[in-house]
Parts: C-alpha cells; structure tokens; sequence
C-alpha cells in the first residue's frame, strides 16, 4: 500500500503541471489564485488530457517506454519551476474552524472512503476483460507502440483506447518488476474527492443541484465502480469523466460566474478525451455543441478556434491508432469507414463483431447462433427478464421518470413549471440519447453508468 501512495504522488506530480500551465494560461478576472475541488479536479482532467494525447501520438512512431517516460517526467519538472517562477500555482485551502459539526463529521467519510480505494486498488482485476486483453494490449504499447494490423492477431486488440495508453505510460513496465496499473485508483481518488465536495456541500447547507449530483455520484461511484479500481478497463474512466461533465454542466447552469467560457472551453476538451476512451461515450459531445452554440449566441464565437484545433489533436490521436491497428476508423464503430488498408479486419469480420458485441451486451449465456436467430422484440425481453433487481430498479426509474416528464408536458400548469428548468433540457435530451445509444448497441449494466 506504501507503494500505491508513492505512484499516486508520483502521477500527481507529472500529471497536475500539463493541467496547471494550460489552466493558468488566462489569469482569472478577479486575481485571485485560489480553486476549489471543481478547479483542483478540472486540472488533473486537463492534465491527464495532454499527457495521454501526446502519448497516444508518440505511440505511432515509438514504443512507450522509458524514454518516453523519462521525457514526460523531465518535461513535469520544467513545468513546475515554470509555473512557480512565474507565480502560476494557485492555492487550495480548507479551513477546519469556520466548519460546522456536521461538515466535520463528513470529513470522516472522506477518510473512510480515500482508505477503501487504497484497498481496493491492491486488488486482483475483477474485470474479465482485464485478463483477455487489457493487458496484453497494454503491454504491446509498452514494447512496440502502435502496431499495424495488430487485430488481426486477436481482434479484441482493435478496441482501441486512448486510456490503455496513458496506462502504459504509468505502468513502470521498465523497472523489470511487473506493470503497475495504478492510474485507474488515482483517478477514481481525484474524483471521488471531487464528488464528495458536493456531499460535504450539502451539510453546510447547500441545495443547489450540482452538489445534489456530485454527492448521488459520490455514493453511486462506490456502488457501481468500486471493483474497477484495480483494473486498467475503460467502463471506469469513461463513465466518471462523464459525471463530471454533468455535474459541472448543472453548475454552468444554475450558477453562471464571470469566465465560465474558458471553463466551457475546459469541459469541451474534457468530452472528446472521454470519446477516445470509450467509443460508446461520445454523447457526451452533445456538451460541446450546447456549449458553442451559446458562446456563439453570446457573440464570443472566438472560443471555436481552440476548440476545433484541440479536439482535432485530441480525436486525431485516437483515429490513427485506430487505423494503425485495425486498418479502420473506428473499431467496430460505426458503418461509415473509408479506410481500406493491406492490413485492414475484413468487413464481414467487423460487422460480426459489432453482433458480437450487441450479444455480449443483451444475452451472453445464450449461445451466439441462438441469439442471432431471435427477434428484437424477444432480445429484449428476455435480457430484461435477465436483470437483477437493482438494475430493474434503475429502469423502473428510467421509465417512471418518463413518464413522469410526459405527464406534466400534456398539463399546461406542469408545462409552466418545467419553463423554469428549460435551460436544462438539453442536458437531459443528452442523458436520453446516451441512454438509447446504450440500448441499441450495448446494453451490460458496467457499459452503461455514465
């Protein structure tokens, strides 16, 4: 466990300078150099966001090894006397004597809860996919980095993920001692820290929504996830960074501050490093196009020039493994692929895979050939007479809250007061298209939290 805490400083300490040099690039209006959790947490996405970029285009011509590594290191170390020189590193305080009672005692469960992921980021990977190829995959960015038509070797090596690479950056593989996937327990320890602000929120005596969301996630995190602390899958990562876009998009909502456009802008980037984790996240991107179109709206249309260049870079890194080692876009992605390479998967084998992957989602205890033959209509039905009780509790909430929704739409007093919460009908249209987008390609419970 000592070793854990060693690593988590130590990712911190390359991690937070990326972050910091491109968050601190505008001083802040009012001058001031204090953050909060949300600031704190923004820094370390940001952060994790450049580093796993820059690594995922260096693995197309190098393997990710210890130069790479030692440069990223070399690199951090710059960045920090840079940014103190330059009076750059803000300051995060937490005072215990303006505390209630109350508050206080919540700092227990923070304790409680950062000594529970310690634990469990020792742990054997409950994840099967963590020993099917997670780590192979790791391994072979380790040694070789990207390698041309890799997924004809096993075709699960084609689901490219920007996060297998930031792992293997991590991972210490050159020690010569084993590869160190500690990058998952760190991220979940950000995020919880940052989710629980919203718990420590409400017993000071906050109502707004934000912290309502940050303290259900908090909890939720700890249901849903925790056994993906220890492995380097991609479900975890993907579904975390997408409760932090919601979060914060509530707080842009419900409480507009003076330069929420550079955090808008720090969001946006935030949602197109979560697509290159996991494919199946990408309405998350619903954000960036809400996000524009009010800038645009509010005459500061100046904000789609970064975003476009850096969502290029960002995507840009991720579509090129893809075609590297699959030979296609995206793998098994979507329909649209122009890319034919000697090495490309044959089409057939792409479009059974991505039947594969739909039969894993609804029905992986019946044999493929049997599912293959069912209707939708009994897919489905079974796959929802298959769900345990906390996952039909989900739906039922799914649902009811649907319904619930459509009932005050048809009453003219309940279209009245949803007028008052309008500004957030984008933010649900996004959580109902990722909830849809679940449904029809993947619907296993772990794809789908975020």
């Amino acid at each position: 466990m000592l070793i854990t805490l060693l690593t988590w400083i130590y990712q911190l300490f390359i991690i937070l300078p990326f972050g910091l040099f491109l968050y601190t690039l505008k001083p802040r209006e009012d001058g001031s150099k204090k953050i909060d959790t949300s600031g704190f947490t923004l820094i370390f996405l940001l952060g994790l966001t450049i580093v796993t970029t820059l690594s995922a285009i260096l693995s197309l011509v190098t393997n990710i090894g210890w130069q790479v590594h030692l440069g990223f290191l070399l690199a951090a170390v710059l960045l920090w006397v840079f940014l103190s020189v330059k009076k750059r590193i803000p300051r995060f305080t937490l005072s215990l004597q303006t505390m209630n009672w109350v508050e206080k005692s919540t700092l227990g469960i923070a304790a409680l809860a950062a000594g529970i992921v310690l634990v469990l980021a020792t742990t054997v990977p409950e994840n099967p996919d963590t020993a099917i190829y997670h780590a192979q995959a790791i391994h072979w960015i380790e040694d070789f980095g990207a390698v041309p038509g890799l997924a004809n070797l096993h075709q699960r090596f084609g689901y490219n993920s920007n996060w297998l690479v930031a792992n293997a950056l991590f991972s210490l593989a050159f020690l010569k001692i084993q590869s160190f996937h500690l990058l998952p327990s760190t991220l979940f320890l950000v995020m919880t820290v940052y989710f629980f602000s919203g718990l420590f929120a409400l017993a000071g005596g906050s109502r707004k929504i934000s912290d309502l969301a940050k303290a259900f996630f908090f909890i939720a995190a700890f249901l849903l996830l925790a056994e993906e602390i220890s492995s380097p899958g991609t479900d975890m990562p993907a579904t975390l960074l997408t409760w932090f876009v919601v979060s914060e998009w509530i707080r842009l909502i419900e409480e507009p501050r003076t330069g929420d456009e550079k955090t808008g802008l720090w969001l946006s980037l935030v949602c197109v490093f979560c697509a290159t984790i996991k494919l199946s996240s990408v309405p998350i991107l619903i954000f960036v196009i809400w996000f524009l179109a009010r800038e645009i709206n509010r005459k500061r249309a100046i904000v789609l020039l970064p975003i476009i260049l850096a969502g290029i870079l960002i995507a840009g890194s991720y579509v090129s493994r893809n075609i590297i080692i699959s030979g296609h876009l995206f793998f098994p992605g979507f329909s649209f692929d122009p890319v034919h390479l000697e090495w490309s998967l044959p089409p057939e084998q792409v479009q059974k895979e991505k039947e594969v992957i739909h039969w894993f989602g609804l029905l992986p205890r019946r044999p493929f050939a049997e599912f293959r033959q069912m209707d939708w209509p009994q897919q489905y039905s079974r796959w929802l007479v298959n769900q345990v009780p906390r996952h039909k509790a989900i739906l039922s909430f799914i649902s009811l809250t649907t319904l619930m929704l459509i009932g005050l739409l048809l009453v003219k007093r309940g279209r009245k007061w949803l007028n008052q919460y309008r500004e957030f009908a984008v933010l649900l249209l996004t959580l109902y298209a990722g909830v849809i987008f679940w449904l029809v390609s993947a619907p296993a419970f772990r794809f789908g939290y975020g």
